[in-house]
C-alpha cells in the first residue's frame, strides 16, 4: 500500500510537471541563452528555441525540445506579430527578454503580449531607462553612483572640439546597440578632431532610423563620448542578480579578467569577487527609481572615482553560466516569477541567496581562450601584455571552472562551436584575421 501511494504521488508530481507551460527563449545563438536552456530543460521544463538562424548552439543543446525559425529581432513590429500569431496558436508559453532588442520589444508591446504569454517585464519607461545610457546615467547620478564624465554631441564638429578640449584617448560609444544597424560596439579612438569627427559621422550614417527605437528616442542616433580608463582592462566589476517586484534581490559579484577585444569586448574569463555593500545599496536605488525587476547585470570600471557604472543589462547576459554554476538559477527564477509558481519561485530564491562556496568557481569560454590565443601567438598580433593574460588560465586558480559552451553531458553545443568557429575563419578569413588583431 505504501510503495503504491509513493508511486502514485511520484506520478501526480511528474503530471504536474508535464503541465507546466513551455519557455521561448530567443536568441538561441547567444551564450546566456544557451545557459538559461540547460537551467529549465534540466528542470523539466520545455525549452522552445527561437531564431532567424536555423544554426545556432541552443538548438543543438539536448534540452532544447523544439526549435523555431522567427524575424529579426530588430524589426520589433514584424518581430511581435510573429510572436503573437504564436502565442495565439497556443499552448500559452512563458516568455523572457534574452537581448536588448527583445527586451525593447516585450516592454512596447506588453498590453498585447500578457494576452498570450507569461512575462514578468517592467513597463517600456522603465527600460528606456535601462537601454538609453543618457537616462541610464543621469538616474545613476541620482541614486547616488559614479559614472564616467560623459558628452552628449549633435555634431560631428561639436564632437571634434570635445575631442580637442579632452585630449587623451576616447570612447565613442553608442547611447544604445538599438540606434544603430553594425555600429554597436564603443570605440576607442586618440582625441584627434578629425578622427574622433570621421568617427562620429559614421555613427550617424549607421543609424537606425527606421528602428521602432529611434522613433521613441530619436536623439540616440548621436553616440556618446567617454574618456577611456585603460585601467579597467581586465578589471571590471560586475554585479548581477535578480530583483523581484517587492523590492528582493540576490547578488554575485566578479571581475572581468580577460575579454575579446581586450580593451573593451566580450567577456570570456571571469573570477570571483566580494560584494561591495555600497554599490548594493546604490544599485538597489536605482532599480528603485527606475522600476526595474527581474535579472540584471551591471558593469562598473575604476577611475577618477571608486567604482563608475557603465553598462546596466536587463536581460539575460552572456556569462549567465557563471552564475547559475554558483548557485543563483536566474532562468529558474525568471521562470518562476513569469508562471506565477509562488512555491517553486520562493524555494528557488532560497536557494539562490546562499553562497557557500563562492570563491571556489570560476568562468571561461574554453574555445574563445584556446582557439584565439593559440592563433595570436602564431600571427605574432598579441602584446607582452596580453599574452600574459591570456596564459592566466582559471583552471590554475579554482577548484571549479564553468565553461561558457563545453558541458561534458551537453556535448553538442561546444562541437557546433568548434566546427562554426573553424567555417568562419576558412569562409571569411580576412575578417577572421583581423579581429584576431584588435
Amino acid at each position: 500500500m505504501e510503495r503504491a501511494q509513493q508511486q502514485e504521488s511520484y506520478g501526480h508530481r511528474l503530471a504536474v510537471r508535464r503541465m507546466r507551460p513551455p519557455i521561448i527563449l530567443a536568441n538561441s545563438s547567444y551564450l546566456g541563452t544557451l545557459a538559461a536552456a540547460r537551467s529549465l530543460g534540466r528542470a523539466g521544463i520545455k525549452v522552445i528555441a527561437a531564431d532567424p538562424s536555423a544554426w545556432s548552439r541552443t538548438r543543438f543543446s539536448r534540452h532544447t525540445a523544439q526549435s523555431v525559425k522567427c524575424p529579426q529581432f530588430e524589426h520589433t513590429s514584424e518581430w511581435i506579430d510573429w510572436l503573437v500569431s504564436l502565442g495565439q496558436r497556443g499552448p500559452r508559453c512563458a516568455v523572457y527578454a534574452t537581448s536588448d532588442a527583445v527586451s525593447f520589444a516585450l516592454a512596447r508591446h506588453k498590453d498585447e503580449i500578457v494576452k498570450y504569454f507569461d512575462v514578468y517585464q517592467p513597463d517600456i519607461e522603465t527600460i528606456l531607462n535601462v537601454l538609453d545610457k543618457k537616462r541610464l546615467l543621469q538616474c545613476a547620478h541620482d541614486a547616488g553612483l559614479g559614472a564616467p564624465t560623459t558628452w552628449l554631441p549633435k555634431s560631428a564638429q561639436e564632437a571634434g572640439q570635445i575631442a580637442a578640449d579632452l585630449g587623451g584617448l576616447l570612447l565613442i560609444k553608442p547611447r544604445s546597440q538599438l540606434a544603430y544597424r553594425h555600429m554597436t560596439k564603443a570605440q576607442i579612438v586618440d582625441a584627434n578632431p578629425m578622427a574622433v569627427r570621421d568617427l562620429f559621422t559614421k555613427f550617424e550614417e549607421d543609424a537606425a532610423l527606421d528602428s521602432e527605437f529611434l522613433r521613441l528616442v530619436p536623439d540616440a542616433k548621436f553616440p556618446m563620448i567617454q574618456r577611456f580608463y585603460p585601467t579597467s582592462i581586465g578589471a571590471v566589476y560586475s554585479l548581477s542578480g535578480f530583483r523581484d517586484e517587492s523590492g528582493r534581490t540576490v547578488f554575485r559579484a566578479a571581475r572581468k579578467t580577460l575579454q575579446i577585444p581586450l580593451q573593451t569586448g566580450t567577456g570570456i574569463c571571469f573570477e570571483p569577487v566580494e560584494l561591495e555593500r555600497e554599490v548594493i545599496e546604490r544599485t538597489e536605488l536605482l532599480c528603485d527609481r527606475i522600476g526595474y525587476y527581474g535579472v540584471f547585470e551591471l558593469e562598473f570600471i575604476r577611475g577618477d572615482q571608486d567604482l563608475m557604472l557603465i553598462d546596466f543589462n536587463g536581460r539575460f547576459y552572456g556569462q549567465m553560466a557563471y552564475d547559475i554554476g554558483r548557485g543563483m538559477d536566474l532562468p529558474r527564477l525568471a521562470y518562476e516569477a513569469a508562471t506565477g509558481s509562488t512555491g517553486d519561485f520562493e524555494r528557488v530564491f532560497a536557494e539562490s541567496s546562499k553562497s557557500d562556496e563562492l570563491h571556489s568557481v570560476g568562468y571561461c569560454y574554453g574555445l574563445e581562450i584556446n582557439l584565439t590565443g593559440r592563433l595570436r601567438r602564431i600571427l605574432a598580433t598579441i602584446s607582452e601584455e596580453e599574452r600574459t593574460q591570456w596564459q592566466q588560465s582559471p583552471n590554475d586558480k579554482f577548484k571549479v571552472v564553468v565553461d561558457a559552451v563545453a558541458d561534458p553531458t551537453d556535448p553538442m553545443p561546444g562541437v557546433f562551436d568548434t566546427l562554426h568557429y573553424l567555417i568562419r575563419a576558412i569562409r571569411h578569413p580576412r575578417s577572421f584575421i583581423y579581429g584576431l588583431m584588435q
